[in-house]
């Protein structure tokens, strides 16, 4: 953890685990498109994977894939990056 300014980044570290819900419609849309793509997605490999255990391990990536692509689209919106937490300033 950087020693500089501990509280700045603790309270950064806080905000990239806080819920960040839409805002408008318009984020509302992007979270949509993202679950609808991941959603095509993992039938598409379901169609194509026949192994239950390799698909599996894919499902649940991109299970994974859609929950950050959806917390990006938050933390675009409140300006967060995981950048910012070791950045020289902090």
């Amino acid at each position: 953890m950087p020693e500089k300014n501990n509280d700045e980044f603790l309270q950064k570290l806080e905000d990239l685990f806080s819920y960040h819900p839409p805002k408008n419609d318009a984020e509302q849309e992007l979270h949509r498109v993202v679950n609808e793509a991941s959603i095509a997605y993992a039938k598409a490999l379901a169609n194509v994977i026949k192994n239950p255990a390799e698909l599996t391990t894919l499902l649940w990536e991109v299970q994974k894939v859609r929950m950050l692509a959806n917390a990006a689209v938050c933390y675009e919106r409140v300006g967060i990056t995981y950048r910012d937490l070791f950045s020289p300033d902090v």
